[in-house]
């Protein structure tokens, strides 16, 4: 077996090793880029949730869908989490009932913040109770 013949075959699996690397890392970094994309989604909801969570003060109920839209959508981009998913049941069965939103509201966002890789560390439930809106009139 002289030169002529090994060349071509060590410049094939050489080529292949490399093929294969490349297949490799672009599946590595095109399923980095989905979780990214994932974790982007799920924060963009729970920011328009949070933003919005005012108009589900008393005062302002009804006055807009855009929580509820959130909370929709919620549904779909937490599917994968069962706590959040458990608090959206818990959250939806107990609309209407007095007292309860506030503190179904608070878990829940805590809930989709960790799902969304937010630190809760500094989230104060009063906060969350209590949101900027309006002076009811």
């Amino acid at each position: 077996m002289g030169v002529s013949t090994v060349l071509p075959i060590v410049i094939s699996v050489v080529s292949a090793a490399i093929a294969i690397i490349a297949v490799w890392q672009s599946w590595r970094l095109q399923k980095r880029q989905w979780r990214r994309d994932e974790i982007e989604t799920r924060r963009d909801v729970l920011r328009r949730f949070f933003a919005y969570r005012y108009r589900l003060t008393d005062s302002l109920r009804g006055t807009d869908g855009e929580p509820f839209i959130a909370l929709n959508e919620a549904w779909i981009v937490f599917a994968g989490f069962p706590e959040v998913t458990a608090t959206l049941a818990k959250l939806h069965n107990d609309l209407g009932k007095r007292g309860l939103l506030a503190q179904n509201v608070t878990v829940l966002i805590k809930a989709m913040a960790t799902a969304a890789n937010i630190s809760t560390l500094y989230l104060e439930d009063a906060y969350i109770e209590r949101p900027f809106a309006p002076p009811s009139q």
